[in-house]
């Protein structure tokens, strides 16, 4: 891990203005070295306010050592960026829990649960926690009524393999999207998020040399 974190801040010290930030900061955060994560996400987030992933990271650092209030800022801000992003709304969700406000926990499950009906981790929270709100998912789960027992066929082949192969034909954007499902279900995947990192910097990389490609 030390070899990986020292290639990285390499790669950061010649492009200090970059997204491989985020890739550091994943790497401190896998290595449980987070106020080193925290302070890279901190100078990266300076120059990429917008970056939603950066803002992923540094919520999932806040979380490991227990500053609840500072991870919900930063999921919040994701969601301002994108509000349909699910594993944020699932992380969120996972935080309140862990304040014990289990009515804000229910509304970040049940909001992943209405943008995808066949999310069987957020129906599984739901449930667990409607014994303290006395709420309820009958109206969530209306849309499949008829359909117990099914999953969506894209929920049973979501596996970091799938993302790989994805990756490996050059469906950058597919990869990152299928990392993203499985992060709903483990927020705290640290290799996953880090994974992501990667991918949308190579997207990037991607992205930029094409549009230099098209100048001439």
């Amino acid at each position: 891990m030390n070899s990986e974190i020292d290639t990285l801040l390499g790669k950061l010290d010649a492009h200090p203005g970059s997204l491989v930030f985020a890739r550091v900061a994943g790497a401190y955060l896998k290595a449980d070295k987070v106020n080193q994560a925290i302070q890279i996400c901190e100078q990266g987030l300076s120059h990429h306010s917008d970056y939603a992933t950066g803002h992923m990271i540094m919520a999932a650092c806040y979380f490991k050592v227990g500053l609840l209030e500072q991870a919900i800022r930063e999921c919040e801000h994701v969601l301002e960026l994108d509000p349909e992003h699910m594993a944020v709304l699932y992380h969120l969700g996972d935080i309140y829990v862990e304040q014990k406000n289990f009515e804000q926990a229910l509304n970040a499950y049940q909001r992943v649960l209405q943008l995808d009906p066949y999310n069987e981790a957020a129906r599984e929270r739901i449930v667990q926690l409607q014994h303290h709100t006395g709420d309820n998912v009958t109206k969530l789960t209306d849309d499949r009524a008829g359909d117990e027992g099914r999953t969506s066929p894209e929920a049973s082949i979501v596996t970091p393999t799938l993302a790989d192969i994805y990756a490996s034909q050059g469906l950058t954007e597919r990869a990152i999207t299928v990392l993203r499902r499985l992060l709903e279900r483990a927020p705290d995947k640290e290799d996953v998020l880090h994974r992501i990192t990667e991918l949308e910097e190579e997207l990037k990389m991607t992205k930029t040399g094409g549009d230099h490609g098209n100048d001439g």
